[in-house]
């Protein structure tokens, strides 16, 4: 009996949970997935608005007027794709993998998808996953390499 109490608690305590990511604006299977974010980069996160700043963006939103006079840089085929990046940075569901040398977060989020352009190092058209998070008052998202590694 004291065995079946705990699980009732433990249960019980799982679906308030559950109830409370909803009532959040998350379904039940993200709020689920969910990671708490902590250690070097909670600040930054902290400070992170959650509004993409629209100007700055459409520099990243591929067939844009701005990313082809910005020179074609990395993007996104999708207006909401930089949005579902930074959502996922501040509710934990992305990975931080650290801060380039300029102090951009380094991140991954596989449930969105980028293309790198880089012709320099002859990316052109590369599918990505890692982003870097510029800003924190007004952040943009930018589509980087696959393989970027953090400075720090």
């Amino acid at each position: 009996p004291e065995r079946m109490e705990d699980d009732v608690h433990a249960v019980t305590g799982a679906v308030s949970k559950v109830a409370g990511g909803v009532a959040l604006g998350y379904t039940a299977a993200r709020w689920s997935a969910r990671r708490v974010a902590s250690g070097p980069y909670q600040d930054h996160i902290d400070s992170l608005q959650p509004r993409i700043a629209g100007k700055r963006q459409d520099r990243h939103l591929g067939g844009t007027q701005a990313w082809v006079d910005r020179g074609r840089q990395g993007y996104f085929t999708s207006a909401d794709d930089a949005p579902a990046v930074l959502d996922a940075v501040r509710d934990g569901s992305a990975d931080i993998l650290g801060r380039t040398t300029k102090g951009h977060l380094l991140v991954r989020y596989d449930e969105v998808t980028g293309i790198n352009m880089n012709e320099m190092f002859e990316y052109i058209e590369q599918p990505t996953n890692v982003f870097l998070i510029k800003g924190t008052v007004r952040p943009s998202v930018v589509p980087t390499s696959p393989q970027a590694r953090p400075a720090s």
